[in-house]
């Protein structure tokens, strides 16, 4: 069994000798390949503030396509352009870390995203009901339960 060892120049290579994840000071490459590679990093592991910064800042960085840290499982995953990144992802992830977490204020409001969704859905459903009820001749099945979730979705909005 080979590692995948991320080199100097970026690029991924394996390493005959070691088998099994190879760290990289506290950070440990999981997988890797071409201009996707998943680390396990500990440090941001339960806290979601951190997470949320190593992301903002990795996708900030020139050749970065989009970077997803989980704060659950403590692994951030990275897509990018191999042509463009200046730096080896490891190092990137590193000075990601090195600005520390997110003021609270600084965070997504996840209850806006939460609304938002709602609306999206609820105008979707009234779409649905407004269809069936005047393209099919009444209100079918799918009408009746659209106008079900949406008296529901609306009640419990307020």
């Amino acid at each position: 069994m080979t590692a995948t060892v991320l080199n100097s120049a970026s690029s991924v290579a394996t390493d005959p000798v070691k088998t099994g994840p190879v760290k990289t000071g506290e950070i440990i490459l999981r997988s890797g390949l071409p201009g996707r590679q998943r680390w396990e990093v500990p440090v941001i592991k339960h806290h979601p503030q951190l997470a949320a910064a190593v992301e903002l800042v990795l996708r900030g960085e020139e050749g970065v396509i989009t970077a997803q840290a989980n704060s659950l499982t403590g692994r951030v995953l990275v897509k990018f352009d191999s042509q463009k990144v200046a730096s080896p992802i490891d190092d990137l992830i590193r000075a990601a870390i090195s600005y520390g977490p997110l003021s609270q204020a600084e965070m997504p409001d996840r209850k806006v995203m939460h609304t938002a969704f709602r609306s999206v859905l609820l105008g979707e459903l009234g779409c649905v009901l407004v269809k069936s009820v005047f393209f099919s001749g009444g209100c079918g099945p799918v009408g009746a339960i659209a106008a079900a979730v949406m008296f529901f979705a609306f009640h419990r909005q307020r």
